[in-house]
C-alpha cells in the first residue's frame, strides 16, 4: 500500500518521465522532431531490405510534404504484410495528411493538362 505522502512524489516523478520522453526523438512517437532523410537514402534502405528504416524515412518525408514519399509510405502501409512480411501502422490523422498531399499533387497534374 502506498502511503499518502508518497503519492505527490510519485505523480511528480511520472510527470518528469513523460516530459523527458516527449523531448527525446523516437520516444515521443510520430510527433518526434527527427530530421527527414533524403528520398534517395530511403530508396537505398528499401532496396537493401531494410523496410522498417525505409518506411520511417518515407513517413518523415511524407509528413514534410514529399508526394513520392507519401505514395510509397501509403503503399507500404497497405501492402506491408504481403510484400515485406511485416505490417506498418500509421495514425488516421497522418494517413489523412499523406492523402491530402497525394490529392493536391493529382489536382495540380490534372490542372496542368487543361
Amino acid at each position: 500500500m502506498i502511503v499518502r505522502s508518497r503519492i505527490p512524489r510519485l505523480v511528480a516523478a511520472l510527470l518528469a518521465v513523460f516530459a523527458v520522453s516527449a523531448s527525446v526523438p523516437g520516444l515521443a512517437g510520430e510527433a518526434a522532431a527527427v530530421p527527414p532523410t533524403s528520398l534517395e537514402q530511403a530508396h537505398e534502405d528499401y532496396a537493401a531490405g531494410r523496410y522498417r528504416h525505409a518506411f520511417e524515412a518515407y513517413a518523415r518525408l511524407a509528413d514534410a510534404g514529399d508526394v513520392e514519399a507519401a505514395r510509397l509510405a501509403t503503399l507500404m502501409v497497405r501492402y506491408g504484410p504481403d510484400l515485406h512480411g511485416e505490417a506498418f501502422f500509421v495514425s488516421a490523422d497522418r494517413a489523412r495528411l499523406w492523402r491530402s498531399h497525394l490529392e493536391s499533387a493529382a489536382r495540380a497534374r490534372n490542372g496542368a493538362r487543361d
